[in-house]
């Protein structure tokens, strides 16, 4: 994200007026990976809550967002599912977007990239599409058993190599998880080799990825537990050591603040009344209710992927995306304000740091506490 989008966010957060950045689309809730973390892979969605294909978004509803999405001005696109490859219009989607739109992202598990024809990967070229591709060790054995496919390794080192030989921009997103916590530099040193640019680690979110469907039981029982955290610590370094004699880059330093608050939490079984992000903030201001536009794929428009919604984009074609998803934020945001959180929030990580960062800057009597530190951060990049 560009400072002065950051800039513009920060303002309009603290001013309480939205500013849309970017606007995410599931394209569909079918997928080719039963990943052990997730609802979908786990075939927690029963049969009454997989809705029609006639209730679907299909390739004329896509459209209208991609144009409310210029009217707007809103410059980021980021396609997801399920897996987005398997949605049949996505080339088309694509195609389209990149009419108005300079910043296109698609996140995929890469098994069907191998599969893609040259048309294919050079319109992924040629609208400077950005591919975030799901990884979790360069292990095989590892990968394919979080995965659920035997396939899945082969499938995705394939596929990067393939974005990389067509200089498609490709970064890594690894979560981290009892099967993978001990592998963590092994993934960096790896990607590097390969070309990749970036690798985000992401702890497992523990309510349900998908609203509406029930949360996998005893989910945080995937995460590392506690005692783990001198072996990530370990891990940690050994990634910020090579990063910095390397071109690639990953947010280890920023995971580092918090996850083992992250961790231990969940470890302790916190009741629902409290919060994760209450180690470090008395009052939460959430950057995604003001900047982010999510859109599942039966058009429902939701505060945020966490939160259910039954407001949709065919509701009233005379609205505006942004009013909209105003509307289907109303709710959520008057009750954070008066310090009432979703239930959903109870183990929220993301957006954390920049959730901090607002929050402190919107109620700076509330979270006082984080005001030292920021300073002491500032002056040290300064110095750098």
């Amino acid at each position: 994200m560009k400072i002065k989008n950051i800039m513009k966010i920060i303002l309009y957060c603290v001013l309480d007026h939205p500013y849309v950045s970017v606007v995410d689309i599931n394209l569909t809730t079918k997928c080719n990976h039963k990943c052990v973390y997730c609802e979908i892979g786990q075939g927690l969605m029963k049969k009454e809550q997989i809705k029609n294909e006639t209730n679907s978004l299909d390739l004329e509803d896509l459209k209208w967002i991609i144009d409310q999405m210029n009217q707007c001005r809103i410059p980021s696109l980021v396609l997801l599912g399920g897996e987005p490859f398997l949605f049949k219009d996505v080339f088309e989607v694509l195609e389209y977007a990149s009419t108005y739109l300079s910043d296109i992202t698609i996140i995929t598990n890469g098994m069907l990239i191998p599969r893609l024809s040259d048309s294919q990967i050079a319109l992924l070229k040629r609208t400077n599409c950005k591919i975030i591709l799901s990884l979790d060790s360069f292990n095989p054995e590892t990968h394919n058993r979080i995965r659920g496919v035997e396939t899945a390794f082969e499938n995705a080192i394939h596929g990067i190599k393939i974005l990389v030989e067509n200089q498609i921009p490709v970064q890594i997103e690894t979560v981290i998880s009892l099967y993978n916590y001990q592998d963590l530099a092994n993934v960096v040193r790896n990607a590097d080799a390969l070309g990749v640019s970036s690798v985000n680690f992401v702890p497992i979110i523990t309510a349900s990825n998908f609203s509406g469907v029930q949360a996998i039981p005893h989910k945080e029982e995937l995460n590392p537990k506690p005692d783990h955290m001198r072996f990530l610590d370990d891990e940690f370094n050994e990634i910020l050591k090579f990063e910095r004699d390397h071109a690639i880059q990953t947010n280890v330093s920023d995971l580092k603040r918090w996850l083992q608050h992250y961790i231990t939490f969940h470890a302790h079984q916190a009741p629902d009344s409290d919060f994760f992000f209450k180690y470090r903030l008395q009052r939460l201001i959430c950057l995604n209710l003001y900047s982010r536009i999510k859109i599942n794929a039966f058009g429902e428009v939701q505060p945020c992927n966490l939160i259910p919604s039954s407001i949709t984009i065919h509701d009233n074609p005379n609205r505006s995306l942004v009013d909209v998803w105003n509307i289907s934020c109303t709710q959520i945001r008057t009750a954070m304000k008066e310090q009432k959180y979703p239930e959903q929030c109870h183990g929220c990580y993301g957006p954390h740091s920049m959730n901090i960062l607002l929050s402190t800057i919107k109620y700076p009597f509330s979270n006082r506490a984080n005001i030292p530190g920021f300073l002491r951060e500032t002056i040290q990049k300064l110095r750098k």
